[in-house]
């Protein structure tokens, strides 16, 4: 199986201190990183076996994923 590193700094590396800088002081962005890990955290441990759930569940994990990281990408780039 391929593993892929979803961690949001190797999603969006050209963003990496942006988002170092905006993570201490702003709280809608630290809200959605912390989810955002908390997602990819749970269907690593979907994939890994760890945890049973059918792929509907999984589907819609990557999908609030995606949805996650797109809201990131845009308010960083906003400030």
């Amino acid at each position: 199986m391929i593993r892929w590193n979803h961690d949001i700094y190797h999603e969006l590396p050209e963003l990496r201190d942006r988002i170092d800088a905006l993570k201490a002081r702003d709280p809608q962005i630290n809200r959605l990183i912390d989810r955002y890990h908390q997602v990819t955290e749970t269907v690593q441990d979907i994939q890994r076996h760890r945890r049973p759930a059918d792929e509907h569940m999984v589907t819609a994990l990557k999908k609030e994923r995606l949805q996650l990281k797109d809201a990131l990408y845009t308010l960083l780039r906003m400030h």
